[in-house]
Protein backbone atom coordinates (compact mmCIF):
# COMPACT_ATOMS: atom_id res chain seq x y z
CA UNK A 1 0.00 0.00 0.00
CA UNK A 2 0.84 3.23 -0.73
CA UNK A 3 1.62 6.23 1.86
CA UNK A 4 -1.29 8.42 -0.02
CA UNK A 5 -4.11 5.88 0.35
CA UNK A 6 -3.58 4.76 3.41
CA UNK A 7 -4.11 8.33 4.47
CA UNK A 8 -6.89 8.62 2.20
CA UNK A 9 -8.36 5.54 4.60
CA UNK A 10 -7.42 7.04 7.52
CA UNK A 11 -9.61 10.16 6.72
CA UNK A 12 -12.41 8.63 5.33
CA UNK A 13 -12.68 6.11 8.52
CA UNK A 14 -11.86 9.32 10.84
CA UNK A 15 -15.34 11.26 9.09
CA UNK A 16 -17.15 8.75 9.11
CA UNK A 17 -16.59 8.34 13.40
CA UNK A 18 -16.90 11.83 13.56
CA UNK A 19 -20.14 12.02 11.86
CA UNK A 20 -21.32 8.88 14.21
CA UNK A 21 -20.14 10.92 17.40
CA UNK A 22 -21.81 14.21 16.24
CA UNK A 23 -24.82 12.40 15.65
CA UNK A 24 -24.62 10.91 19.22
CA UNK A 25 -24.03 13.83 20.63
CA UNK A 26 -26.83 15.54 18.96
CA UNK A 27 -29.00 12.98 20.92
CA UNK A 28 -27.80 13.25 23.91
CA UNK A 29 -28.38 17.18 24.22
CA UNK A 30 -31.73 16.45 23.02
CA UNK A 31 -32.48 13.52 25.88
CA UNK A 32 -30.69 16.37 27.98
CA UNK A 33 -32.98 18.76 27.31
CA UNK A 34 -35.82 17.17 28.02
CA UNK A 35 -34.46 15.41 31.25
CA UNK A 36 -34.16 19.28 32.62
CA UNK A 37 -37.64 20.04 31.60
CA UNK A 38 -38.91 17.00 33.32
CA UNK A 39 -36.97 17.89 35.99
CA UNK A 40 -38.68 21.16 36.41
CA UNK A 41 -41.78 19.67 35.82
CA UNK A 42 -41.58 17.49 38.96
CA UNK A 43 -40.25 20.37 41.00
CA UNK A 44 -43.15 22.58 40.12
CA UNK A 45 -45.75 19.98 41.02
CA UNK A 46 -44.14 19.56 44.15
CA UNK A 47 -44.05 23.56 44.57
CA UNK A 48 -47.91 23.64 43.81
CA UNK A 49 -48.94 20.58 45.75
CA UNK A 50 -47.00 22.07 48.94
CA UNK A 51 -48.81 25.81 48.38
CA UNK A 52 -52.27 23.72 48.61
CA UNK A 53 -51.51 21.70 51.78
CA UNK A 54 -50.66 24.62 53.42
CA UNK A 55 -53.16 26.94 52.37
CA UNK A 56 -55.82 23.77 52.67
CA UNK A 57 -54.10 23.58 56.82
CA UNK A 58 -54.62 27.16 57.21
CA UNK A 59 -58.56 27.31 55.86
CA UNK A 60 -59.10 23.84 58.43
CA UNK A 61 -57.35 25.29 61.13
CA UNK A 62 -60.33 28.25 61.38
CA UNK A 63 -59.80 31.87 62.51
CA UNK A 64 -55.83 33.30 62.55
CA UNK A 65 -54.12 30.24 61.67
CA UNK A 66 -50.88 31.10 60.08
CA UNK A 67 -48.39 28.24 58.70
CA UNK A 68 -45.36 29.31 57.42
CA UNK A 69 -43.37 27.11 54.60
CA UNK A 70 -40.23 27.34 52.46
CA UNK A 71 -40.63 25.64 48.81
CA UNK A 72 -38.44 26.03 45.69
CA UNK A 73 -39.52 27.17 42.34
CA UNK A 74 -37.52 26.16 39.13
CA UNK A 75 -35.94 29.21 37.40
CA UNK A 76 -38.35 28.82 34.10
CA UNK A 77 -41.55 28.29 35.95
CA UNK A 78 -43.87 30.63 37.84
CA UNK A 79 -46.03 29.02 40.49
CA UNK A 80 -48.53 30.74 42.93
CA UNK A 81 -51.46 31.19 40.52
CA UNK A 82 -54.41 29.35 40.57
CA UNK A 83 -57.81 28.72 38.28
CA UNK A 84 -60.66 28.68 40.40
CA UNK A 85 -59.64 26.21 43.72
CA UNK A 86 -56.76 24.53 41.99
CA UNK A 87 -52.97 25.72 42.07
CA UNK A 88 -50.68 25.64 39.45
CA UNK A 89 -47.42 26.81 38.02
CA UNK A 90 -46.89 27.98 34.12
CA UNK A 91 -43.42 26.99 32.14
CA UNK A 92 -42.50 30.03 31.05
CA UNK A 93 -41.15 28.64 27.63
CA UNK A 94 -43.99 26.26 26.77
CA UNK A 95 -46.83 28.10 28.53
CA UNK A 96 -47.49 24.50 29.90
CA UNK A 97 -49.34 24.37 33.09
CA UNK A 98 -48.33 21.93 36.20
CA UNK A 99 -51.27 21.28 38.56
CA UNK A 100 -51.46 20.69 42.06
CA UNK A 101 -53.94 19.88 44.62
CA UNK A 102 -57.09 21.80 45.08
CA UNK A 103 -57.32 24.27 47.58
CA UNK A 104 -60.29 24.23 50.23
CA UNK A 105 -61.32 27.67 49.85
CA UNK A 106 -61.70 29.33 46.81
CA UNK A 107 -60.71 33.11 48.10
CA UNK A 108 -57.16 32.71 48.02
CA UNK A 109 -55.16 35.47 47.23
CA UNK A 110 -51.35 36.21 46.83
CA UNK A 111 -49.38 39.11 47.03
CA UNK A 112 -47.29 40.14 43.85
CA UNK A 113 -44.27 39.07 45.41
CA UNK A 114 -44.88 35.59 44.66
CA UNK A 115 -44.25 35.48 41.37
CA UNK A 116 -40.34 34.67 41.45
CA UNK A 117 -38.41 31.84 41.36
CA UNK A 118 -35.54 30.44 43.79
CA UNK A 119 -36.50 29.45 47.57
CA UNK A 120 -39.93 30.96 48.34
CA UNK A 121 -40.99 31.59 52.04
CA UNK A 122 -44.82 31.88 52.13
CA UNK A 123 -47.06 32.23 55.11
CA UNK A 124 -50.86 31.68 54.96
CA UNK A 125 -53.10 32.91 57.39
CA UNK A 126 -56.47 32.34 58.22
CA UNK A 127 -58.40 36.09 57.76
CA UNK A 128 -61.58 34.18 59.23
CA UNK A 129 -63.82 37.95 59.59
CA UNK A 130 -62.83 38.25 55.72
CA UNK A 131 -63.59 34.54 54.90
CA UNK A 132 -60.19 34.64 52.98
CA UNK A 133 -56.68 33.17 53.20
CA UNK A 134 -53.77 35.60 52.68
CA UNK A 135 -50.49 34.47 50.99
CA UNK A 136 -47.49 36.63 51.54
CA UNK A 137 -43.96 35.45 49.98
CA UNK A 138 -40.33 36.87 50.34
CA UNK A 139 -37.29 35.53 48.79
CA UNK A 140 -35.06 33.95 50.09
CA UNK A 141 -30.98 33.24 49.61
Amino acid sequence: MKKGQLSVEFFLILAIVMAMISMLLANALEQMKYIRQLDAAALAKSCADTVSGVVNYAKLGGAGTSITQDVFVPKDMVCFLRDGRESYCLQKESGKKVYGDQFLSPDVSFEEDCYSSGWIRFTAFNDAPLKTIKVTCQTIS
